[in-house]
C-alpha cells in the first residue's frame, strides 16, 4: 500500500494512525517513508536522499519470525491490528529545515498479505490521492473479487524493496553473464 500525505494540512491535523493486520500468513511488514522538496502548493519537486531511518521492519507478535535476528537489525515487534503507527506534524516535517516534507508512506507485507486501515484526528487530515478499485463477479451464487489501491501519483522510486526486504532467501551477489554477439 502506498498512501500520499503531501497535501495534508499538518497545521490542523493532529495525527494519522495506521494499523496493519495480518491476514494469517504474513510475518510482518516494512514501512518506508519518502520525503521530498515541495513547491508552495505542496507538489513534489524532488525526493530527499535515502537515510537508514526511512525504512523500518515490523514483525507480528506471536509469529515464528524467520527474518534476520530482530535484536540486531532494524525490526520492531508489532501487535497485529492493535498498535497504531502514528504520523503527526513532527514526523511529517522531520526534515523541514531542508525544505523536505513527508510525501509518501509505503507499507509492504512480508510472506503473506496484510490489511491496512487508518484513523484521522483533527480537521486537516484528509488523506487523498488514491483510488480504491474492486473487480468482482457473482456466478452461480458465488462471489469472487479483488480490491486494488491505485495511487493518484507516481510512487517513489524503490529502494531495493524486492531484494533486501522480501523476507526470504539470502542476499548474495551474482555475476552478470553477458552474451557475445
Amino acid at each position: 500500500y502506498s498512501v500520499f500525505v503531501n497535501k495534508v494540512d499538518w497545521n490542523n491535523c493532529e495525527s494519522i494512525d495506521f494499523f496493519m493486520t495480518d491476514n494469517g500468513e504474513s510475518e510482518g511488514f516494512v514501512l518506508s517513508t519518502f520525503y521530498g522538496k515541495h513547491d508552495p502548493e505542496k507538489n513534489l519537486l524532488s525526493y530527499k536522499e535515502y537515510v537508514f531511518e526511512d525504512i523500518n521492519g515490523y514483525h507480528y507478535e506471536g509469529k515464528n519470525f524467520t527474518g534476520s535476528d530482530a535484536s540486531i537489525v532494524n525490526w520492531t515487534s508489532y501487535n497485529s491490528g492493535i498498535e497504531p503507527i502514528t504520523f503527526n506534524r513532527i514526523k511529517a516535517e522531520r526534515f523541514f529545515g531542508q525544505n523536505n516534507l513527508l510525501n509518501e508512506i509505503r507499507f509492504k507485507s512480508l510472506g503473506g498479505s496484510s490489511n491496512l486501515r487508518w484513523s484521522l484526528s483533527g480537521g486537516g487530515c484528509e488523506v487523498e490521492g488514491y483510488l480504491l478499485m474492486e473487480v468482482s463477479a457473482t456466478c452461480g451464487g458465488q462471489y469472487a473479487g479483488k480490491t486494488f489501491v491505485l495511487p493518484g501519483e507516481v510512487f517513489a522510486p524503490p529502494i531495493f524493496d524486492y531484494v533486501l526486504f522480501n523476507g526470504t532467501g539470502k542476499l548474495i551477489p551474482e555475476a552478470i553473464q553477458l552474451e557475445n554477439n
